[in-house]
């Protein structure tokens, strides 16, 4: 038989005829363009030298002959079938579809050695990886043959394999980093590979064999410490690149040696799945040639039993994640495809495998179809062959791989998809498989005109059911093999909550495993020309973007897109720089969104006296988003930090801050300024965006703020006209600026504020000159994410850009692309002045309170005094001494208790909602703080001016139902640590006649919850006193002062000095047979049922008054014993009409409050509900006797129910 003169290597890839002439192939199909150019036959398949020395013997080959399956002998070339001889040269031409036996090895008897280029030992990306793998098994030799050592293996393979001479390391001499990377791998990374194997062979059967194999080993711990590092386990990655390296060293020296086994097998797909997490979807490629390599050279394949098909499973779920044609064809999958897929008894790891091998044909039909540029077009008999076989492989299922639960989207619920429950992990992977397959195909249709409403509907319930499957199952094994299939269907879904459903689905993958979404949906693929539009027109007809919010966000682009932007100032070297500015700092928020994997980055800067803001927190702005809990860029500005004013977060409640501090401003500086000495002169400003203005407690305090005229607070929207769902009109469509207007406020509009810096500085400077009149509302239209590929997108505000995106933006701004964080010496030389700037204010500040003290000393004194915080010394002596001894409503009795206060000491802004004679808040002489211009205040407010600290709207004085709607502002006082003193009237069914709508019987129990604020229910005018007290002496708590809208008696023995250890014994007796606690409005039950439990049921009571349950808590233990006594054995029994939850701590019964309450008198309304004490003395007799000697037996027992 005639032999070449010469062989020539050949690539794995291209048509023949290319390979021949050493040309690159572009792989088109039915024809290459090489071909088509030069007229020569373009021939199809792998063409490889196979010698019968090679590799493997005839046994070992004829050991794995299948009927139907026909293979190579050595004696007589080749069997019949579809592999043909070559009669010129007796090498093979393997039909197309079929597998390469062994790549070419020509000329291998004159090689003694393989040259195997070293692997570098940087931090850099190693090029040296599965790709020399290939190559080492490729050229592997011993004097001219390939070395095989045929030796048994504890897991079957089907047939003999060797195995390679391995140290055997003790599992018990691993380090405590060993030990670690071992658990988080069972634990974590190995499950990953055995979500088709019911024997569970990488992370249990194989664990010991992975322990004694070096190279498996270490492929193990690279691969575990790279996930610990990319869940932010581990924040440093080195270690995970060493192991790495050090693995394919030993990798390649097996196969070198001719010592690979399946091990080495195991070990190089770690390897090439370590490259998938590691690095670009675009190198996977040859990595997954590697393996494919070594598979085909030993005749490997889904049929293989044991370790070595669970092997070539894992394999084959990565062969196309890159889309691209799988370098082993799919028709050699099985040893009997006519078999498999016709077979009954099929499990449902065997049934899943099926779906792989069917999606892996799918994307293989498209990939031979398609052409560069266009969408590829399959070919409708092979797309209408591959739905035939997704029908068969759905029917063929067993009712053990069925879906458990399959219902429909629910509105309600956080994400649009069906849920759809598998029973296990092979059934969530051959369905989800199963449905994204019959996308592809669906959508293949479509492109050949079958644009029926079936078709579509077909494919986007496909495309539901596949996003639902990932949805309903949320385990790590089965997320990393939904990474593709979500991305794929994506484009197919119609409305924003299903395409948003998808991103957070892509997002929870990668919180919960690791694996990144972000390179996958950045990546063009042309196979599949996937998009995740989210704001496009979906199939309905319908818009994400209304027509307005689509032009107005267009129209913002198109002054983006300008060249230079009108900056509007006529110095150029100014503009450059000013421009220089803002692109480094939205670099700096790209590079701050991409490294922690979300977007919603504020800029954190803070100022310090001495230091600009860049220098102080460039260390800490990397911090964001991190776990180390001294970060000082938190998700929202906190107070903690020092510069921060406010804590922010809850929409809306910053402007009403805002407004508070501005009137702040606005009462010092009237009381305070005198002429030549504006001591008090800051200005407010307040950074606000469109979901803002949509919240009440915003628009209120804007009124407010309108009413006041409060001339020294601007407020800056940055109008992006953009919400979460898309554009703001979706939902508001109103003029805002003639809102504002109508609000009293000056409007000014800058249309450009992405580039006009001098128009945006204009309107600040306007807004805080003289000539301003009123606060001013400065609208500044801007686009969301500028500069980016998702410029005008809501998805730039939750969402990284992309690494691709973020090194575009830095090659349009002239940055570095491989740099990150990066603040030019121009940038930093524009801040330089900062604190020289800052320190030569506070010095003229100093200068100015010093001539100030000197000339009025005084004034100079209580400004200091006020400024920190304290009252003057003899506050106390303010407040009566007694109170009268009639029944008086406890609201009363705390205007009888500070109303002096508030008279001669000017610390307080005291407000009452506009409730004054109810929350009986006035005194004599007292002026509302109101603009005097155009006021004509009316009785009981007989004047008004800025300087006097009444308020109808501050220090809230209100009814106790109230509070309800003020809860989200209370939360923020608490959590700043803020002394509000909030006095809330008309508490519980007491209210009476105002019915249910205004008895906030559930209020007491979410305050007292509520952490570092004093809820207290003082019980008659004396607590009232102390309650008073303990909030004005409570430098860093808000507290709520719960009173009485009915007369209460005047009680002996209260004592308002007690009032601050929470709880006191009213009425002692040694020989009580119970204890009731009272407290609040219902203190006065206490007392009288404990009369009545003595004169009529022969039982002895103790009354403990508990106006405050967290002031209680913070005495030591003995005082708290003493007070209860609960240790002897004796029942303790509250009384309070409101929800008990809370008083299991206390108490082992309760008469509480079960429902709303109701329309009735005050008096009328506890009668009804059963607070009558001779009622409840009966109910606690009969209890008492049914559970003697049992107390404290810890059963909390609601006695209303008993």
């Amino acid at each position: 038989m005639p032999q070449r003169k010469h062989i020539v290597p050949r690539s794995r890839t291209g048509c023949l005829t290319c390979r021949d002439r050493r040309m690159k192939c572009d792989e088109s199909a039915p024809i290459c363009r090489n071909c088509s150019s030069s007229g020569r036959e373009c021939r199809k398949g792998v063409r490889v030298r196979f010698r019968n020395h090679m590799l493997v013997d005839e046994h070992h080959l004829l050991s794995r002959q299948k009927p139907g399956h026909h293979v190579a002998s050595t004696n007589r070339g080749l069997r019949s079938g579809p592999w043909q001889s070559t009669p010129e040269d007796g090498s093979i031409v393997a039909d197309e579809g079929r597998p390469q036996l062994a790549p070419d090895v020509s000329g291998v008897d004159q090689l003694n050695a393989v040259a195997v280029r070293s692997i570098p030992t940087n931090d850099s990306h190693p090029d040296t990886s599965l790709n020399e793998i290939s190559q080492a098994w490729s050229h592997r030799s011993v004097n001219g043959r390939v070395s095989v050592q045929d030796s048994s293996t504890p897991y079957s393979t089907g047939y003999p394999t060797p195995r390679t001479e391995i140290r055997v390391d003790n599992p018990q001499e691993l380090t405590q980093k060993e030990i670690q990377l071992l658990k988080h791998y069972l634990n974590e990374c190995a499950p990953w590979f055995d979500s088709t194997d019911p024997k569970f062979h990488f992370s249990m059967m194989t664990a010991h064999h992975m322990l004694r194999s070096s190279p498996w080993k270490l492929a193990a711990f690279a691969l575990a410490s790279r996930n610990r590092h990319m869940k932010k386990e581990d924040k440093d990655d080195r270690h995970s690149l060493e192991l790495y390296q050090e693995a394919v060293h030993q990798v390649i020296d097996a196969i070198s040696e001719g010592s690979a086994d399946e091990g080495i097998l195991a070990g190089c797909l770690l390897l090439a799945v370590y490259e998938m997490m590691a690095y670009k979807w675009e190198d996977w490629n040859r990595h997954v040639e590697g393996c494919g390599s070594m598979i085909t050279s030993r005749c490997w394949n889904g049929s293989s039993e044991g370790l070595v098909g669970s092997c070539f499973w894992v394999y084959a779920r990565i062969a196309f994640c890159k889309q691209t044609s799988t370098y082993i064809p799919t028709d050699a999958w099985f040893d009997d495809i006519v078999l498999a897929m016709e077979r009954n008894d099929i499990s449902e790891c065997e049934h899943a495998n099926l779906a792989v091998w069917l999606f892996a044909q799918v994307i293989n039909a498209r990939v031979r179809s398609s052409q560069p540029r266009r969408r590829p077009t399959m070919d409708e008999s092979e797309c209408a062959r591959l739905c035939d076989a997704f029908e068969r492989w759905y029917k063929m299922g067993s009712e053990r791989s069925s879906p458990l639960t399959c219902t429909s989207p629910n509105p309600e619920t956080d994400h649009p998809f069906p849920k759809v429950v598998c029973p296990s992990r092979g059934s969530e992977l051959g369905y989800t498989m199963h449905h994204t397959g019959m996308v592809l195909l669906l959508e293949q249709k479509m492109i050949h005109g079958d644009e029926t409403g079936e078709t579509a509907a077909a494919l986007h319930r496909h495309a539901m059911l596949a996003c639902g499957i990932v949805q309903s199952n949320p385990h790590p094994p089965s997320l990393v093999n939904a990474i593709q299939p979500v991305y794929i269907c994506a484009q197919h879904l119609k409305t924003k909550a299903e395409k948003f459903g998808a991103l957070e689905l892509l997002a929870m993958i990668e919180r919960t495993t690791g694996w990144r979404y972000a390179p996958l949906s950045s990546t063009t693929l042309q196979a599949t020309t996937m998009s995740v539009s989210l704001d496009s027109t979906d199939t309905n007809g319908t818009h994400d973007h209304t027509q307005y919010g689509v032009q107005t966000v267009e129209a913002l682009k198109q002054v983006a897109q300008k060249p230079n932007g009108p900056m509007k100032s006529n110095d150029p070297k100014k503009e450059k720089d000013h421009e220089l500015v803002l692109q480094t700092f939205r670099l700096l928020i790209a590079d701050l969104c991409q490294q922690f994997g979300g977007g919603h980055a504020g800029t954190h800067r803070i100022t310090r006296p001495g230091s600009t803001a860049i220098d102080l927190c460039f260390p800490m702005l990397k911090s964001y988003h991190s776990d180390r809990p001294d970060a000082m860029c938190p998700g929202h500005p906190e107070i903690e930090h020092e510069g921060i004013e406010v804590t922010t977060g809850p929409l809306g409640q910053g402007v009403a801050n805002a407004v508070g501090l501005a009137m702040a401003t606005k009462q010092l500086a009237a009381t305070y300024n005198k002429p030549s000495f504006d001591v008090v002169n800051n200005h407010t400003w307040c950074m606000i965006g469109d979901a803002c203005l949509q919240e009440g407690v915003a628009l209120e305090a804007l009124s407010l703020a309108g009413h006041l005229v409060l001339d020294n607070l601007t407020v800056i929207y940055d109008n992006n006209q953009i919400t979460c769902d898309g554009s703001v009109d979706i939902t508001n469509t109103e003029d805002v600026n003639a809102k504002m207007r109508a609000c009293g406020w000056e409007v000014i509009d800058v249309e450009d504020g992405c580039f006009n810096i001098a128009g945006i500085i204009n309107a600040l400077e306007q807004s805080k000159s003289k000539e301003s009149t009123k606060p001013t509302f400065i609208n500044i239209r801007t686009i969301i994410g500028v500069g980016s590929a998702v410029a005008g997108n809501a998805v730039a505000h939750g969402l990284p850009f992309g690494a691709d995106d973020v090194v575009q933006m830095k090659k349009l701004y002239g940055f570095n692309p491989e740099e990150h964080f990066i603040i030019p010496e121009k940038v930093r030389g524009f801040f330089e002045e900062l604190p020289s700037r800052g320190k030569r204010f506070e010095a003229e500040w100093d200068s100015l309170i010093g001539r100030y003290t000197e000339a009025h000393p005084e004034l100079a004194a209580e400004l200091k005094r006020r400024v920190e915080g304290r009252l003057p010394s003899n506050w106390k002596e303010l407040m009566p001494s007694k109170f009268p001894g009639d029944p008086t409503p406890t609201r009363k009795a705390a205007g009888l208790a500070f109303n002096p206060i508030a008279k001669d000491i000017n610390n307080f802004m005291v407000g009452t909602a506009d409730l004054t004679p109810s929350v009986n808040m006035s005194w004599k002489g007292q002026v509302a703080f109101q603009n005097v211009s155009g006021f004509n205040p009316q009785p009981p407010l007989d004047n008004a001016n800025y300087q006097k600290a009444f308020s109808n709207y501050s220090m809230r004085n209100h009814w106790g139902l109230h509070r309800s709607y003020a809860a989200p502002a209370v939360r923020m006082g608490a959590l700043q640590k803020l002394q509000a003193i909030h006095v809330a009237t008309h508490d519980s069914i007491g209210t009476g006649e105002d019915g249910p709508t205004h008895q906030p019987i559930e209020l007491a129990a979410l305050y007292r919850a509520m952490p570092n604020i004093l809820y207290m229910r003082p019980g008659d005018s004396e607590e009232v006193a102390g309650a008073w007290e303990v909030a004005i002496e409570a430098k860093t708590q808000p507290s709520i002062i719960s009173l009485s809208r009915h007369a209460l008696p005047q009680l002996q023995n209260t004592d308002r000095t007690k009032v601050s250890r929470g709880a006191y014994v009213l009425r002692e007796n040694t020989d009580a047979d119970i204890t009731l606690i009272g407290t609040g409005s219902e203190l006065s039950f206490a007392v009288e049922m404990a009369d009545i439990l003595a004169a009529q049921h022969g039982l002895q009571a103790r009354v403990i008054s508990f106006p405050c349950q967290r002031l209680f808590e913070q005495q030591d233990r003995k005082y708290k014993q003493s007070v209860l006594r609960r240790e002897s054995g004796k029942p303790v029994v509250v009384v309070e009409a409101y929800a008990a939850n809370g008083w299991e701590r206390y108490a082992d019964g309760s008469f509480s409050m079960h429902s709303f309450g109701h329309s009735l008198p005050g008096m009328a309304a506890y009668k009804h509900f059963g607070f009558v004490p001779a009622n409840m003395a009966a109910t606690v007799e009969r209890w008492v006797k049914d559970n003697k000697g049992t107390f404290p037996n810890y059963e909390f027992t609601e006695l209303m129910k008993y």
